[in-house]
């Protein structure tokens, strides 16, 4: 199935949720949030599990989970930190980005941050190894404050490529990751 037919079916079968599997719908929730992977994957996967928490700033919150499925070592390749960077979700159809936050981007050595916003990231190579069954997690909130384009602005609606921070998203074996984001209003659902 084409991404682009992958992510029709997502929209429509969505259209009679109340919120993605694990949310609630809140008074607050006014978006739905999906991602999507681009490929088949040989020896490991990738999950992108989107929840919705009773939280004012947080639109929504998804946990990245790459698991090891395979019968050899496998490694994650990023910029800080460590395991995934800083992931960025570009606007497919316009100039807009939105800055995916995690509380690891406070804690990196490599990336200094203001508020939540990105200041400055250290260009240095990680590796994250993975033994058979073993598998490496994040969580990165999608805020209703994100930096978007050039400032913080109202999130738009679409389709987004997920990419780090340098415009390359995270590897795994070599393999850059092909994943989207879409955000759907609820009241188009």
């Amino acid at each position: 199935m084409q991404r682009r037919e992958l992510l029709s079916a997502l929209a429509v079968s969505l259209g009679g949720c109340a919120a993605a599997p694990g949310g609630e719908r809140t008074s607050q929730q006014e978006y739905m949030v999906g991602v999507t992977t681009g490929r088949e994957l040989e020896g490991y996967s990738i999950s992108f599990d989107v929840e919705y928490p009773d939280a004012e700033d947080v639109i929504a919150d998804i946990h990245v989970t790459v698991e090891n499925t395979g019968e050899k070592p496998i490694g994650i390749t990023t910029g800080p930190p460590a395991p995934f960077g800083i992931l960025v979700a570009e606007a497919v159809n316009t100039a807009n980005s939105i800055t995916l936050w995690s509380a690891a981007y406070e804690r990196s050595d490599g990336v200094k941050t203001e508020g939540y916003t990105i200041g400055l990231v250290n260009r240095v190579g990680l590796t994250t190894g993975l033994q058979p069954g073993d598998s490496a997690e994040s969580t990165y909130s999608l805020r209703r404050d994100a930096t978007t384009g050039d400032g913080t602005g109202e999130l738009a609606t679409g389709t987004y490529d997920l990419t780090g921070h340098d415009g390359e998203p995270f590897q795994v074996n070599g393999d850059p990751v092909d994943a989207q984001l879409q955000v759907d209003s609820v009241d188009s659902v």
